[in-house]
């Protein structure tokens, strides 16, 4: 461990301790609470589960856990990596520049990366028609929330090509923090020229970003499947899996969302290799919930493009497989179908020797050898 990342994990230490901090910039002090320090010393050890949860955790509570990040700005390596990308989603969520600014350490964290996505957005400021082939706001997109400040400042120039521009970042962002600002330019009504000839408004744009940042008053947890599906990246296997697989869409507050997600979170980053943010193999993810209801999943490549769909499974089960409501074959396993549409979704059911039964489904890929394993 190098020294500056001890020196960090000291710093977390004495504020966890102490419960405050004394600012670099005034003789004022700033409160941090022990869940905030405790989040900053996970961020620095442990399993990638547990710092991706302090990094989910700090993130959320932005601004008022930058308190706690400031001294693990300081650190280097693994620990100043964890430490931006939460930065970054704190300027998507809940956290302006302004705020971000009091605090030295991370502000010059944060510089390098705000400055490149000003210069990616930079052409947008004197634009005369608001073209989406560009490109401008999806090249501005993958920057994530570095470019949430340059966005906000386009949505206030006097040039209305410049703030649609604006707004359209922040609606492929999809940035809570702005939602007021966004709220406000619903009343935007100047013109705006689109590609080829046609009219559309600032209003009508920034209409259309509020609704992709819209969270209906019957399902809270949409904000926080969100922020959950924002630490996996682009992927939606993470959020499908805790839909699928607990009752977090039943819930109506943060604590009990993450009573019933934070299981499969953990099974997910277990998968992800150390830094990144994806699982390797999407049927071992797959396979992780379907053992639990008896069988798993293998695939391969079939030879010449002609797959087959094989059920194995010890001595003594029998299954039932039916597609779309239709049976398809039956009997003691193995249970072998060669031939049926891309993709088509098959259904078993499988019952063991001692009577226990396995039910699941599989797709059925022509191109692919599918095999699988009722479980003993």
């Amino acid at each position: 461990m190098s020294p500056k990342w001890v020196g960090a994990l000291a710093a977390c230490a004495a504020l966890a301790l102490f419960g405050c901090r004394k600012s670099s910039s005034s003789t004022s002090v700033a409160l941090v609470s022990a869940a905030h320090a405790r989040w900053a010393q996970q961020l620095l050890v442990g399993e990638q589960a547990d710092w991706r949860e302090a990094q989910l955790l700090l993130a959320r509570e932005a601004p008022a856990s930058l308190a706690a990040l400031e001294p693990v700005a300081a650190g280097e390596g693994a620990s100043l990596e964890r430490v931006t990308e939460v930065v970054e989603l704190a300027l998507r969520w809940n956290t302006s520049v302004e705020e971000l600014r009091a605090w030295p350490t991370l502000w010059a964290l944060a510089g390098p990366h705000l400055s490149r996505a000003a210069a990616a957005l930079r052409d947008c400021e004197a634009a005369e028609a608001f073209e989406p082939e560009l490109g401008w706001a999806e090249q501005a997109s993958r920057l994530g929330g570095w470019a949430v400040p340059e966005a906000l400042r386009l949505t206030r120039l006097p040039n209305p090509v410049a703030r649609a521009w604006g707004v359209r970042v922040l609606g492929r962002l999809v940035a809570p923090v702005a939602a007021e600002r966004l709220a406000e330019l619903v009343a935007d009504r100047a013109p705006v020229r689109l590609h080829g000839a046609a009219q559309g408004t600032v209003a009508a744009l920034a209409s259309q970003a509020l609704q992709r940042l819209a969270v209906p008053a019957d399902r809270p947890w949409l904000e926080w499947e969100r922020q959950v599906a924002a630490m996996a990246g682009p992927t939606t296997e993470l959020t499908d899996a805790i839909r699928d697989h607990t009752a977090a869409a039943a819930t109506t507050t943060w604590d009990g969302y993450w009573a019933q997600a934070r299981a499969v979170w953990r099974a997910w980053w277990q998968q992800v290799p150390e830094g990144g943010r994806q699982v390797p193999d999407h049927q071992v993810w797959l396979n992780h919930f379907s053992a639990r209801e008896g069988f798993e999943v293998d695939r391969a490549e079939a030879d010449g493009g002609q797959g087959w769909l094989t059920v194995v499974g010890p001595p003594g089960v029998t299954a039932v497989l039916s597609q779309n409501g239709r049976q398809v074959a039956a009997g003691p396993l193995p249970l072998t179908l060669d031939t049926a549409p891309a993709w088509l979704v098959t259904q078993m059911v499988a019952v063991r020797a001692d009577g226990r039964q396995v039910a699941g489904e599989v797709r059925f890929d022509r191109t692919q050898v599918v095999t699988v394993r009722v479980l003993p």
